[in-house]
């Protein structure tokens, strides 16, 4: 998982500060930017999901969540960060290289932002959610449609 997500990268979203993900869960990759029309709503469907996985579990986290910014600057990412729950974590802004290398690896951006970070063959936009096992194993590319219609229960695979 280190490779795909370096541990110096990724920052608490409540405390902006280096933080490791919980290595015994799954970790769901969210793309998306501050300034998305589409993405807003999506993050309050995923946080009310998120709200209905943690209940349930025993530990009271269920995944590990992590924020890909497409924001335009280090302050609007910022902004968005400070109104997520405090258990996400997000790629730091300023390592641009690693932020660039997921979108490659999933072929999943902002349109606008295509040809800067490196995507070629975009397979999908934002607002996207990757499922990652707990062993960094991608589950789904594109479980988005899977938080649309979210009834009580992660699918399975």
């Amino acid at each position: 998982m280190d490779a795909l997500l370096p541990p110096s990268s990724l920052l608490s979203a409540s405390t902006q500060s280096p933080s490791p993900l919980t290595p015994s869960l799954p970790t769901l990759l969210l793309f998306s930017s501050s300034w998305c029309p589409d993405c807003k709503p999506f993050l309050a469907r995923l946080l009310t999901v998120l709200e209905d996985l943690h209940d349930a579990s025993p530990s009271g986290k269920a995944v590990n969540v992590v924020y890909v910014s497409s924001d335009k600057d280090s302050a609007q990412c910022g902004e968005y960060v400070k109104a997520m729950p405090e258990y996400f974590h997000y790629v730091s802004f300023e390592d641009e290289e690693a932020r660039s290398a997921l979108k490659r690896r999933f072929r999943t951006c902002a349109g606008s932002e295509a040809d800067s970070v490196g995507v070629k063959d975009r397979l999908r936009g934002i607002p996207n959610l990757v499922v990652l096992g707990e062993g960094g194993e991608v589950k789904t590319e594109d479980a988005t449609k899977d938080v649309e219609g979210f009834r009580g229960e992660w699918p399975e695979g």
